[in-house]
């Protein structure tokens, strides 16, 4: 998913609460306001899947096992990184495993410095983000009124260190190309605890710490939130949604690696709280946006995001309610439609076309992370008092699903 998925997911649905996601982690999608949840009884069902039934219940895993709470591709490449946690004592022990789906290979590393927070399965862990194999960035908050913290790991994950940003920002979101890291950093305002929603892009190479501030596009938004940004190659889009009149979204582009944007005013890309963004290509674009009242649409650009095309009628329904969503290419996505969750679904033939390939592991699902057209991850949601949690795999395009064990 961009950026893909951050932790922002896992956060929202401690307790039971179940996010009516519009698209994935966020692994492309920026860290944003998620307003719209559903409450959601946690009840005993069964699902026919490839000719065998699997018990939800069943499938749960026990108090003896780490429990997933968060997958992220890292970057382009078949290597995926995976959060576990399990309790210690009165403590809650968290690791991180290196997992390549396509070779079938896996291997623990250390997971960034994390504290525990009550009754937040992630603890303080708020987002994850690998350019690639190697490089990566973990943003976590220790506590509310207190500054978020930047850690880096540059030798994919044997070893993590706390990043100095730039002096009098903090940071909101992280997105990654394999060979960028960029960060959309909040400027400190004072009294410290007040939203004075002025923000900044940021850039470093994603081998070495060297962060630099880039062009902000002053023009960017009339009393909007912060900007959800994407990349691809050095072309970086940024979008947001105006909250007060004319309520313009607005779409900023820059073509050499965020130096310099264009805005532009997009009538078809209205949003709550502004569309979430995923490049698969300097020309396609895939936008996942929450239009309020348990409703939601994604629109599609292939020129770079001049122009935009609604796909409401290839995605099974007027609108793509509480569901999840995972762009892999310029000609191909998954997804699964909260009204018709029974339909595990391919976006093929540059969006024209939907098929249904399979049924999903779970009908509402937290996460999905596919590496290339066969081989993904699929994270279910929190089950039970103690919010444990499924994660499954699939080799073969989600024709058929097996419980990946930590």
């Amino acid at each position: 998913m961009s950026a893909r998925l951050s932790g922002l997911i896992t956060k929202s649905v401690a307790l039971g609460i179940m996010p009516l996601v519009i698209g994935p982690q966020i692994r492309r999608l920026l860290a944003k306001p998620m307003p719209m949840v559903l409450f959601t009884a946690f009840i005993v069902c069964s699902l026919t899947l490839g000719g065998s039934t699997i018990s939800y219940a069943a499938t749960n895993p026990t108090s003896q096992q780490m429990n997933p709470l968060l997958v992220v591709r890292a970057g382009e490449s078949n290597d995926n990184y995976i959060l576990w946690s399990k309790p210690c004592g009165s403590s809650q022990c968290f690791r991180l495993e290196r997992s390549n789906i396509a070779d079938a290979t896996t291997t623990f590393v250390t997971a960034p410095p994390l504290s525990k927070v009550p009754r937040i399965p992630m603890g303080s862990l708020e987002q994850l983000d690998f350019a690639n194999p190697q490089d990566g960035y973990a943003m976590t908050n220790p506590g509310f009124g207190k500054t978020t913290q930047l850690y880096a790991t540059f030798d994919g994950g044997l070893s993590w260190h706390h990043e100095t940003f730039v002096a009098g920002e903090t940071v909101n979101s992280i997105n990654s190309t394999p060979s960028t890291f960029y960060i959309v950093g909040g400027v400190k305002c004072s009294p410290p605890d007040e939203n004075c929603q002025r923000w900044q892009l940021s850039s470093s190479p994603s081998s070495v710490s060297h962060w630099t501030t880039d062009s902000r596009p002053y023009d960017f938004g009339h009393g909007s939130n912060n900007p959800v940004f994407t990349a691809f190659g050095t072309d970086v889009w940024g979008t947001t949604q105006e909250q007060a009149r004319p309520y313009r979204t607005l779409l900023a582009r820059s073509t050499d690696g965020g130096r310099t944007f264009k805005v532009s005013s997009i009538p078809n890309l209205p949003s709550v709280n502004g569309c979430g963004l995923t490049a698969t290509s300097v020309s396609s674009i895939w936008a996942q946006c929450d239009d309020g009242n348990m409703a939601g649409d994604i629109e599609y650009s292939n020129d770079g995001g001049a122009h935009w095309r609604s796909l409401e009628k290839v995605t099974l329904g007027g609108f793509f309610a509480f569901g999840i969503f995972d762009p892999v290419s310029d000609n191909l996505a998954f997804f699964v439609n909260g009204d018709y969750s029974r339909d595990f679904c391919q976006l093929v033939n540059r969006a024209n076309k939907s098929v249904v390939v399979g049924k999903p592991p779970y009908p509402q699902l937290a996460s999905l992370d596919f590496t290339n057209s066969s081989e993904g991850f699929a994270l279910g949601p929190p089950l039970g008092s103690a919010n444990r949690q499924v994660l499954y795999e699939t080799k073969n395009g989600g024709v058929s699903w097996k419980r990946v064990l930590g």
